[in-house]
């Protein structure tokens, strides 16, 4: 027995078997374009954190060369008790400083929308497109300390698209990367971004 369309207003229509395979084609056509442009935005935002280090490198340079030092990583000395290290980067490199009867800074223009104060303490952080804040540590502990990717100078992260830092990073000794044993710390630790790896 032969089966032929049904033909509506002069016209033969599409049985329901053949909408749904040009239904499921498009589906994963969409699927695909969608996994493609995740992982294009994912690539531009990993782009743009190392474009935010470099910058925010350069203003750590520059304040070096006008103070001798690193901005610190910790400070107790403003009201609120500023103690993160993300605040520190981002009080002392987006503002005018005086020493002496010079005024120097600022260095970093931080951009406004990435600014939060995510500790309700006066102070902003700056975050990197990932939305999570940026690792800063002052690497002023014993030179012969290897755990420090940079002795006389500073560690600069960002935890990459996964959020997760994988290590450490503290004032005394700056980022130490996950131990061997610590699977999860090392998958975390393979997407940061950081001012010593490229």
């Amino acid at each position: 027995m032969k089966r032929t369309r049904r033909v509506v207003a002069g016209r033969r229509a599409f049985t329901l078997i053949e909408l749904l395979v040009v239904m499921s084609i498009i589906l994963v056509l969409t699927g695909l374009l969608a996994g493609g442009a995740f992982a294009l935005q994912n690539m531009g935002r990993v782009k743009a954190a190392k474009v935010d280090i470099e910058s925010i490198g350069v203003g750590l340079a520059a304040y070096n060369r006008d103070f001798g030092v690193y901005p610190p990583d910790t400070d107790t000395r403003f009201a609120g008790g500023l103690v993160g290290s993300n605040e520190c980067l981002v009080y002392y490199l987006g503002r005018r400083l005086r020493k002496g009867l010079n005024t120097y800074g600022p260095y970093v223009e931080f951009k406004e929308a990435k600014l939060q104060d995510s500790n309700n303490n006066g102070y902003d952080e700056y975050k990197d497109p990932f939305t999570t804040p940026y690792y800063y540590a002052e690497n002023r502990s014993d030179p012969s300390n290897t755990s420090t990717h940079n002795p006389r100078g500073y560690d600069l992260v960002s935890a990459g698209p996964d959020g997760e830092l994988g290590g450490g990073m503290s004032p005394s000794t700056g980022y130490v990367d996950a131990g061997s044993g610590d699977v999860q710390g090392l998958k975390g630790q393979a997407d940061n971004i950081s001012n010593w790896k490229n």
